[in-house]
């Protein structure tokens, strides 16, 4: 007889945290010393089948446990409109947050050099690694496993705060984690309104590929276009923040005529 499907609990969070932090840890002592560019790659595909594998044992729904729901295809645009544009504003958060926690330049130098790419396939490995496989497999885990496990334990909130705390914490990156706990929260929230992480996914993404653009661009004209003083262009900030509202607000009239949908 097949043994029963037991609910997953606070236990299953801490086995897959430490699990993950096994694996970061592994990743930068043993294969990043050979897997050059492909290393995020690498490292975020065992660490996906791995949860998946485990998920697999305690007899749950892989699926659903990720909440890889999909979404109806008419709302993808205001997510990609919100992805861009909170981006964006999360840039110009993060440069003011530096002028009072300084990230260590050793931290910014060795971005510099694991982002440098001399070919056009490790610009390839690096886009596939940091704006693909990394939100897909952080979003499974931090917004569609642990924080789904915690709404059921607590109210919303709280889900979405301590799994914020824990994405913050495990990324190792101090003097970044008030940034990364803004992240978080709207990520969590998106993903718990929609019951799905596409639209996290997409914000995560935004804010990856946002990054690399930043660190690939420091000597190039397109700064100056992006930029003012170090600061995004207040013309760009303003443009953005009318953009995040209107699509944020699309996405919501979309979502209540579903809710409405579902108890006609």
């Amino acid at each position: 007889m097949d043994n029963p499907r037991r609910e997953p609990d606070l236990i299953d969070i801490l086995i897959v945290c430490w699990g993950l932090f096994v694996i970061i840890i592994l990743s930068a002592s043993f294969w990043s010393q050979w897997t050059g560019k492909s290393e995020y790659i690498i490292t975020n595909t065992v660490i996906f089948f791995a949860a998946w594998y485990y998920l697999k044992a305690r007899r749950q729904p892989q699926i659903i446990m990720f909440r890889l729901r999909p979404v109806p295809r008419r709302v993808i645009p205001s997510f990609v409109l919100m992805a861009l544009s909170s981006a964006v504003l999360l840039d110009e958060i993060d440069r003011l947050i530096q002028l009072i926690i300084h990230v260590p330049e050793e931290y910014v130098a060795y971005l510099n050099e694991i982002f440098k790419a001399v070919s056009f396939g490790e610009v390839i490995l690096i886009l596939f690694g940091i704006v693909i496989i990394a939100p897909i497999v952080e979003e499974s885990l931090f917004r569609g496993f642990i924080q789904q496990i915690l709404e059921r334990k607590r109210d919303v909130t709280k889900a979405v705060l301590i799994t914020s705390m824990i994405f913050a914490l495990i990324h190792l990156q101090p003097w970044l984690i008030i940034q990364l706990l803004i992240l978080a929260v709207l990520l969590g929230y998106l993903a718990w309104r929609w019951n799905s992480i596409i639209p996290a996914v997409l914000v995560h993404m935004a804010n990856n590929l946002l990054q690399l653009i930043n660190i690939a661009s420091q000597d190039s004209g397109m700064a100056g276009i992006y930029l003012m003083n170090n600061h995004v262009n207040p013309l760009i900030i303003i443009c953005s923040i009318i953009v995040f509202v209107l699509s944020f607000r699309a996405s919501e009239r979309i979502l209540k005529t579903l809710e409405i949908r579902k108890t006609v």
